[in-house]
C-alpha cells in the first residue's frame, strides 16, 4: 500500500513539473488539426452569412413549437427538473424517472444502479496522502 501511495505522489509531482509541461505544450502547438480546416475563415463569407440572417423573423407557429419543445425538455430532463428522480430495477437494471412523491414500485431502488463502465474512474486527492 505504501508503494502505491508513493507512486501516486510521484505522478502528482511529475504533472506539476513546469519543464515537462512546457515540452508537451510546444509539441502540441506544432500539431495540425484537420477540423480547423473546415472552419470558415473568409471574412467576406462570414459577413455575407451574418447579413443574410440578420433581422430574420420567425412565424408565430415556429415560435410556439420552439417554446413547447424547450418546455418539454426541461419538464422531462431530470438534470433540470428537480421533481423527478432516477430509479432502477435490481433484476433487469432498467432505469427510469419517477416523481419524487410517487411510491417506489416493488423490486426498484432509488439511483442509477450499477454502471457498465469499462475503465475504472477515480479521483486522486493529494491531501489523502500527506
Amino acid at each position: 500500500m505504501f508503494k502505491k501511495k508513493m507512486h501516486l505522489m510521484h505522478l502528482i509531482a511529475m504533472a506539476h513539473d513546469p519543464a515537462r509541461n512546457k515540452k508537451i505544450s510546444n509539441a502540441l502547438k506544432s500539431r495540425k488539426h484537420t477540423w480547423q480546416d473546415k472552419i470558415n475563415k473568409n471574412p467576406a463569407k462570414i459577413a455575407k452569412t451574418a447579413a443574410k440572417h440578420r433581422g430574420m423573423k420567425r412565424s408565430d407557429k415556429t415560435c410556439k413549437s420552439i417554446s413547447a419543445a424547450k418546455k418539454n425538455f426541461y419538464k422531462t430532463n431530470v438534470v433540470y427538473n428537480k421533481d423527478l428522480v432516477f430509479i432502477y430495477n435490481e433484476k433487469t437494471n432498467e432505469r427510469k424517472y419517477i416523481a419524487k412523491n410517487e411510491a417506489l414500485p416493488d423490486g426498484w431502488k432509488f439511483g442509477l444502479g450499477p454502471t457498465k463502465a469499462k475503465g475504472k474512474r477515480w479521483y486522486m486527492n493529494p491531501e489523502d496522502f500527506t
